[in-house]
């Protein structure tokens, strides 16, 4: 797989050791939890022939996660809310890994529940982040447009007269908050921005 860079990026698709609520067993990523849990680790042993870059991302869907490379703690957050007492945000991660063999270890936490475990993905960091621009493109720039539209038509019924007046307006009031919650989701803006739960939930309400 080809960033827009033309750096190779690749999946790390290996068996990882799952476990959560006394559950143990290998699985492949991406995986999802039979049922929500507040707690789980991912084990897995990186081999240094399957690298091609010296960063791993992954996406995490509302939790604080910490991560532990040959068994040293390389990052670590706490599980909190964000700074609006929302829900913790879905983020991505951008790990620095050696370029040879090594232990992996990412512990999830969340209080509303971890039931996906991501996909774990591979490269130099410029690769990875051009990679996932590359993939969530139309859903960020259709929520662009759409974000866009929505102001124009806000502001034309402002100088508009007439019975639609009313309508262009709630028109494009909920054609603004469907443009943001449309831009969050795609997950483009999580790369740059890790406190993104504001915009998310102005779409959603």
């Amino acid at each position: 797989d080809l960033g827009l860079n033309n750096e190779q990026i690749t999946e790390l698709s290996g068996e990882y050791l799952i476990e959560y609520d006394g559950y143990a067993g290998y699985e492949t990523l991406p995986a999802h939890a039979a049922g929500s849990t507040s707690k789980a680790v991912v084990y897995g042993q990186i081999s240094g022939d399957d690298l091609i870059g010296d960063y791993i991302a992954f996406y995490a869907h509302n939790c604080a996660v910490n991560v532990y490379i040959n068994g040293f703690n390389v990052y670590s957050e706490e599980l909190r809310n964000d700074v609006f007492n929302l829900s913790r945000p879905s983020h991505w991660y951008f790990i620095q890994v050696p370029e040879e063999s090594f232990s992996l270890e990412i512990q999830y936490r969340s209080a509303i529940g971890v039931t996906r475990f991501p996909r774990l993905l591979n490269g130099t960091k410029t690769a990875l982040i051009y990679s996932i621009v590359n993939e969530h493109a139309f859903a960020a720039f259709t929520g662009l447009i759409s974000f866009v539209l929505g102001l124009a038509m806000v502001a034309s019924s402002a100088i508009l007269n007439g019975g639609m007046r009313g309508r262009l307006r709630w028109l494009g009031l909920a054609a603004v908050a469907g443009g943001l919650w449309t831009i969050s989701n795609s997950t483009i803006c999580q790369i740059f921005f890790d406190r993104s739960v504001l915009i998310s939930f102005t779409g959603y309400s």
